[in-house]
């Protein structure tokens, strides 16, 4: 659903032809989302699935070798994985349109006595390789009252003087119809403050 879902959200981004989206699947384990978006999405797309652990990703690679000959959705859409920490990637800042946490910062908010820390150098990290007006996506099923405060807290603990996160949710219905639950995807936009004057300053 998931994969669906983001490549719905892409199809409403203003794009300009030929541009390539970069994708960030975070957390992507051996689940075979970074592969199915590769190859259905309509717009061209350059995803990279990133996980901390090189077993996971020793095995999504195996799993994309074994699965065959895989068409992408455009000529020009690619599919990588690479292993690093997500609170210190090997990427330059404003690298991606947009990235993807299928439940990798609800891991970090798990850990007994470092949760909020782990999670706020994570959500850091997100932010400085994400482009500007673009977007992370969140999916998970904690309350919006919860989330919502948390990004708010991470904002006023970033202290970025020249960037602001616009944080919306939308709720999505998963299961069968009679084994219905709630998810959400939280949507955190990186957006640009216009720079004040200098008298203002």
């Amino acid at each position: 659903m998931a994969a669906n879902v983001v490549i719905a959200f892409m199809k409403k981004l203003p794009i300009e032809n030929d541009v390539v989206l970069k994708v960030m699947d975070l957390g992507c384990g051996s689940s075979p989302f970074s592969r199915i978006l590769y190859e259905r999405s309509p717009i061209p797309v350059g995803v990279v699935g990133l996980d901390y652990a090189e077993s996971a990703v020793a095995s999504a690679k195996k799993k994309f070798r074994e699965n065959g000959i895989t068409i992408p959705g455009t000529t020009n859409s690619s599919l990588s994985f690479t292993t690093a920490d997500a609170r210190s990637m090997p990427f330059r800042d404003a690298s991606f349109d947009i990235i993807v946490d299928k439940g990798t910062m609800d891991s970090a908010l798990k850990h007994q006595k470092l949760g909020n820390a782990l999670a706020q150098e994570m959500a850091l990290e997100l932010v400085r390789v994400l482009k500007i007006n673009r977007h992370i996506l969140q999916f998970t099923d904690e309350d919006p009252e919860l989330r919502l405060s948390l990004w708010d807290n991470f904002v006023s603990e970033m202290k970025l003087s020249d960037i602001e996160l616009n944080r919306t949710f939308q709720v999505l219905e998963t299961g069968a119809e009679s084994e219905q639950r709630e998810m959400f995807m939280y949507v955190i936009e990186k957006m640009q403050l216009p720079k004040l004057p200098s008298t203002l300053k």
